[in-house]
Parts: structure tokens; sequence; C-alpha cells
């Protein structure tokens, strides 16, 4: 049987991690990068700020982003800006449209002269702030060497020299410092004079360790950046760098942000530029659960002395990438393209609906995906940046080798499967390679997609011996977790606007050319019969996927019947509930000049609510003699709006305050619009329960969005009002604002001011000449 592997390989040059090994294998590297609108900021903020046009442009940078994004990348590009000869910088621009006007910009910083660029990758031997000043002097001292060989100047005074100097110092016995068990040198070095030696040779870690006795001993070494910031001055001067700089770029600085949070050193560091230009250009990867454990106000606040430089994961570069490291094998290009045009073919008609890809000609890029599903596209950038992990990006899912010993991933999809058994790499695929093994998902215990995760552990045994089943029940957990998620927004249908859910009609997107709806149909009903998974029926007939409620198999409908009670129609009417607050803000544009005036009171259709409303406003009206009272009447189905204007005409001829106006909405409020209020309500209660939140905030909007289209239609559409003997027919709330300001208000109230219309006039400059600053003018009253 011939599998995918007889056709495809993957290129031996894609790279799914970019690292400075990575520009080491291939020193052209950096003239491939995709330019996207993340590097054209980038260069723009790196112009204002070494221009110095403007001094709080002046600042270092910081560069973050979720794994995969192309941070390294992108930094190894800046790299190679600031040390490539003028014709390779021209080069570069040149081939890349979206930042080909900053060549000349980016000419004008380099002019300035040459720049010394050091690289550095990981903190594990940096953890305060003396470490990291001894970190950036080693690696600085490394680059002035490569740079200008015996030539470099490397400053009169250092940090790594005080440290010399403290190991020579005849007054301290390092000897007993040396065997000291618990600074453990000893255990490390065989002698003293090899610790020594490794200080001399300028060890970057034996220093640090010196350097850490000192600190120990109260000895005071390094307690103030000065000493640093004298030397930064001392070699930028030495080596004629007073005019461009050093570019200091760190790569996987994740660790030190992490543990030492808003160092003051690394502040200090950081501000320097504006003396003197040090530019250090962090390159951090962003998680929510060690922000969070650091604390979002101090992250901000780290953020804010830097340019921050946000990458993402964009679909575009991803694509580019992912179809150029798909290689045909030597001798099948005929037979790859009559497969792959097989393959295309099972899904022609509804490529159009693939429209949130945004791809000029869709068709031709599918083609050079083969065999990618359309909608594994769709998703693989968002679920990449959610719930990926340094081990686990969108590039690695294509190349990563070990994965593949685990039956995940693309290496392992084409080796396994061929056009004769499972043709499309679906999205059930990236549930396998992003979440069943270790991945961030496992440390967000209160999420959808933890949830899935869990509920995936405990029930796949049962579903796995039935492989469409298990492909089916997997793309639903997928979809489910990644809508849990904020960063969906590429997941929109450009042609409809709206977001794709976690609904049957996008599981069957998911199958196209692979399964049938009908197919899809099946296993979801037996899903939810054994409790696998739900099926939420919503307007329009769309039908959501969720997770199952734990429990008794009747906790909805015990759950609904309790809301059911709570939320009777007397109820969701009293003063301050949702209903009636519903319908009393939107009666009345809150602009006008006689909205206060008014006060509004919706009731349903029974006199207990009525009658309680109505209490309501004659308080607030014998408190406040100038306002008008509106008692809103809601009917519960359209044959109750005729009777009911009986009913609203004899209340305002009833009136004794001469105040009140009774208006019955035409628009009902029928049973079945509140039994879906209440169904939305409890879904999202049940969810909110169990710690579902990605499902709870999906449900709490459509509970939203029910009483909001309910209350629309029905200030909107036709209603009467009646003020003491007459009858004010309307076209909506607006219709009605209009004849009771006309016809009630300035009649109740002839003397109104709301009546003063304001007119305007022509400008007439003053004449008389006014008091000069400075004079004190007295005024004398006439007698």
């Amino acid at each position: 049987m011939a599998k995918y592997k007889n056709f495809i390989e993957l290129s031996p040059n894609y790279e799914s991690v970019v690292g400075i090994g990575s520009d080491e294998r291939n020193p052209d590297m950096w003239y491939e990068y995709i330019v996207n609108e993340d590097m054209r900021k980038a260069i723009e903020k790196i112009y204002d700020s070494i221009q110095y046009e403007n001094k709080d442009a002046r600042r270092s940078f910081w560069i973050q982003g979720a794994y995969g994004a192309g941070k390294s990348y992108a930094a190894i590009v800046i790299k190679h800006l600031f040390e490539e000869s003028p014709k390779n910088i021209d080069k570069f621009f040149s081939t890349k449209q979206i930042v080909r006007d900053y060549k000349n910009k980016f000419n004008a910083i380099r002019e300035k002269g040459d720049f010394l660029v050091v690289w550095k990758s990981g903190t594990s031997d940096v953890s305060n702030g003396i470490q990291l000043m001894m970190a950036i002097e080693f690696d600085i001292r490394l680059s002035l060497e490569k740079k200008f060989k015996k030539k470099a100047y490397y400053g009169k005074n250092s940090l790594v020299d005080a440290v010399k100097e403290k190991v020579n110092d005849k007054t301290i016995n390092w000897g007993i410092l040396f065997e000291d068990p618990q600074y453990g040198l000893s255990e490390e070095y065989p002698t003293f004079d090899s610790f020594k030696q490794e200080i001399v040779n300028a060890n970057i870690k034996a220093c640090n360790q010196a350097a850490g006795i000192c600190r120990d001993r109260g000895w005071g070494l390094f307690n103030n950046v000065d000493a640093f910031e004298a030397w930064i001055k001392d070699v930028i001067e030495g080596n004629n760098l007073q005019n461009s700089g050093i570019i200091f770029i760190w790569d996987e600085f994740t660790d030190f942000v992490r543990e030492s949070g808003s160092d003051n050193v690394l502040q200090r560091i950081s501000e320097y530029c504006k003396q003197q230009p040090l530019f250090m250009f962090f390159i951090v990867h962003v998680d929510p659960t060690w922000v969070n454990e650091l604390g979002k106000a101090t992250y901000e606040r780290i953020l804010h002395r830097y340019h921050e430089l946000e990458f993402h994961i964009t679909e575009s570069a991803a694509y580019d990438l992912i179809g150029n490291s798909i290689l045909i094998r030597k001798g099948m290009d005929s037979n790859w393209k009559n497969q792959k045009d097989k393959l295309l073919k099972t899904i022609d008609k509804y490529i159009p609906e693939f429209d949130n890809l945004q791809l000029t000609n869709p068709r031709e890029k599918f083609l050079t995906l083969c065999p990618i599903h359309p909608m594994t596209l769709t998703l693989l950038a968002t679920v990449a940046q959610n719930f990926g992990a340094s081990s686990r990006t969108l590039f690695k899912f294509m190349k990563d080798e070990a994965e593949e010993r685990q039956n995940v991933g693309f290496r392992y999809f084409i080796n396994t499967y061929g056009l004769d058994d499972w043709r499309w790499l679906t999205p059930d695929f990236l549930w396998d390679y992003f979440f069943i093994r270790e991945s961030d998902i496992k440390g967000d215990t209160g999420s959808d997609a933890r949830q899935c995760y869990r509920h995936y552990q405990e029930i796949q045994g049962l579903i796995s011996i039935d492989d469409t089943a298990f492909h089916i029940f997997k793309a639903v957990l997928l979809l489910i977790a990644v809508m849990s998620t904020e960063k969906t927004i590429q997941l929109r249908s450009q042609a409809s606007g709206r977001r794709i859910a976690a609904t049957k009609k996008t599981l069957y997107r998911c199958f196209y050319g692979e399964l049938s709806e009908a197919e899809i149909d099946k296993y979801l009903d037996v899903f939810q019969d054994n409790n696998q998974l739900r099926l939420v029926e919503q307007r329009g007939g769309e039908v959501r996927l969720e997770l199952p409620y734990t429990g008794s198999g009747d906790v909805f409908e015990q759950h609904f019947t309790t809301l059911k009670k709570q939320y009777t129609r007397y109820n969701i009417f009293k003063k301050g509930s949702l209903f009636s607050k519903a319908v009393e803000e939107k009666m009345w544009d809150l602009n006008r000049n006689t909205f206060n005036r008014m006060y509004f009171a919706a009731c349903s259709l029974e006199n207990d609510s009525q009658q309680l409303r109505l209490n309501d406003i004659t308080i607030e009206l014998a408190k406040n003699s100038y306002k008008l009272g509106f008692l809103i009447i809601t009917v519960s189905e359209p044959s109750k709006y005729v009777p009911m204007q009986t009913k609203a005409k004899e209340l305002a001829e009833n009136d004794e305050t001469g105040r009140l106006v009774a208006v019955v909405l035409k628009e009902a409020l029928t049973e079945e619009t509140i039994d879906s209020w209440i169904r939305e309500l409890t879904y999202k209660e049940l969810a909110a329960e169990e710690g579902k939140r990605g499902s709870a905030d999906q449900h709490e909007a459509e509970v939203a969005l029910i009483l909001g289209k309910w209350s629309q239609s029905a200030i909107s559409g036709q209603m009467v009002a009646f003020y003491k003997k007459t009858a004010y027919p309307s076209t909506g709330s607006d219709d009605l604002r209009r004849k009771i300001e006309a016809s009630v208000l300035y009649k109740a109230f002839p003397f109104a001011p709301e009546q003063i219309v304001t007119l305007n006039t022509a400008f007439k400059q003053a004449q008389k000449v006014l008091p000069q600053p400075g004079l004190l003018c007295l005024l004398q009253p006439l007698n």
C-alpha cells in the first residue's frame, strides 16, 4: 500500500527551530526571512531609537512572543542588518516590498560607523544583577576580540578585573574559602590555583562564584552600576563606537525575567542607551503561566522601559515556510501531481468556505501544502500559539523526529498514511501533537482546554477502538479547546463575518473530502447518548459541541427546572431585573435633554406585575414632581396586544397624578424566548461550576444576545401609549418620544426649560479696550 512517504519528504534544510546555529549553518538564511508587519514595525522602532531624534524614542528593545513565533529568526535578521556590508543590506531591503522604503533610513544609521554586534543565548549562569553585568561584559569582550582583534580596547577598569583583583588580594585567605563546604569550590576545582586560573582567563562562571563569595562576606563588590556604566563608556570611546554603538542581542532571556522580575540592574542597563549607545535586545517567550506568577503589573512595568516588539505566527509566512519544506521525491513529480489533483477534487466545491485563510489563489496554495487539510491550516497557527511549548511549535510539528516515534506530527503522518486509508491530515492530528503529551495545557487547570485534556484521558480507551470515531472525537475536543482561548482573530470567515466556533458546521468542515455530514452526525449522536459529548441546539438550527456535565444524566434538566422557577415573568420584570432594565434603558435617548424627566418601569401583563411597577412609579413621582412615569407592559403572545390596550387605557384614565403614561409593546416576550434564555443561562452556570471558562463565556454571550435581540425588537416595533384619555400609536420608541415631548411633556409642564431653543448668532468682536495684564481695575458701584 503506497504511503505519502513514497511521494514526498521533508527538506533536509528545513529548520524547525531557528537559532544562531541555523545562521552559522546557512549564512544566507537571513535573506530568506519572510518580512511581515511585525518586522516592519521593529525596523521603524530601531531607526527611531538609534537616530536619537526624540529622547523618549531612545530605548532598548523587548522582543516577545509565543514559541515558534519567529522571535529568534527576526533577531538574527537584526544582527545581520548591523553587521553586513551596505551592498548586502541593499539587497535585503530591495527584495522585501514591505520594508523597501526603510532602506535609505537604515543606511543612514549604518553610515554613522561600524557597530559592535554581540549575540548571547540563555541565562543559565545569570540570576541576579551582578551576574547580569558580568555576563554582558564577558560577551562584549569576546565580540571586541573577534571584531578588532589586536586593536581591541577592553577598558581600564571592569567587573572581571575587580574580581581578579579580589582573588589576588593577599589580605583574604582564599585557601580557607576554597575549602569551605558552603561554597563547594573544592568539589568542582582540583586546586585553588586552578580556580584562580579560570578567573584569570575570565571564565564567567568562576568569576560569578568569586563575586558571590564577596557578596556573602559583605565586601561590597559591585554594589552599584556606576562602575559598569563607566566601563561601557570607556569601551565605546576606546573603540570609536560613539557615533554607532553596541547592539547586544540576548536570545532566550526568559528565565532571568521569570526569576528576577523587575531587577534594578536590568533597569539601569536598559536605560543606559539614553547616555551611551548600548542598545539591549532581550528576546523573551511569554506565556500566561509565568507572567501571572510574576504579576501582570510587574511585567507591564518592565515593558514600559522598552520598545516592545511583539512577534506573532503569521499565517502567510507559516504557509510559505511549510509549503517550501515539502519536497517531491526524485522521479515522482508527475505521480505526486496526479495524487494532489485527486485530493483537491474531494474538496473543490468547499474551497470558498476557507476564506478566513485569505489566500490569493487558494487552490494553488492548497496544492503546495498537500496533504495538509485546509481546516488544519486554519487552526494550526492558533493551536501552536496557545498550546505550544518550547519543544512543540508550529514548525516542529512538521519535522519533529523525536515525536515521530511517539506517533505524532507530520513525519509520522506521511510515513503511516496514504491515499488508500486516511487521505487528509485533518485537525485531529493537531490534537495528537499538541495535547496528548507534555504541553502547556496541563498547568492551566481552570480552562476548557484543561477540561478537554482530562476528558480525553478518561474516555479515550472507549472510543479509540473505532478509528473513525477517534478522529472525530479528537477534532471535537480540539475545537472546544481552541474556542476557549482569546487569540482566535484569524478564525473568522471573511464572507459571513462570523467567528468559527465549536459547532457541527465547523466539524463538518474539518472533514471535508474525508467524511460525509451523515457519517459525522451518526457518531455525534452516539457520543451524546453515551454522555461523552453534548450537542447544544442554538437559534437558527446550529448545534454547538460541548463537554458533558459531570454527575447524573439529568443534571441539566434539574438545573433548568430550578432556574425556570426562579425566573418567572413576575421576577424578570421586577425593578432592576435583567428584562425590565433591557427595555427601560432603550426607551429614551440618553442624550436628550428630556431624559432626566422620565421614569420607566417595565412589567409583564399579569396584574401583580403591573401593580408592583405602578407602585415604583408612584413612589418616584412623589419624590420628583417634574417627572413623567412610564408603565411599559409586555405581552406573552401577539394575540394579547389588542386586549391589553384596554387595560392600559383604563390605567391612564384613572391615574391621579396626571403624569402617568401607559405603554403596550406589540413584540411579545414568548415562553419560547424565555425558555431559550433560561436554557443558555443553565448551560452557562453549569459550565462555570465545572471551571469551563470558555464555554461559560460563550453561553453568557448567547444569554445577552437573546435578551438584547428581543428588547431591541420590542422598543423598535409597534407600540401604543395612553395619557389620560388620549392614545398615541407609535412605530418605535423614537416616534413615541417625539409624540410624548410635543403632546404630553410640554403640556404637563408648559414652562419646561427644555423648550428653550438655542440659535446660532454671528460673532461680533467687542470694541471696548480690555484692561492691560498686570493692572488692578476697581469698579465703583453707581449711586
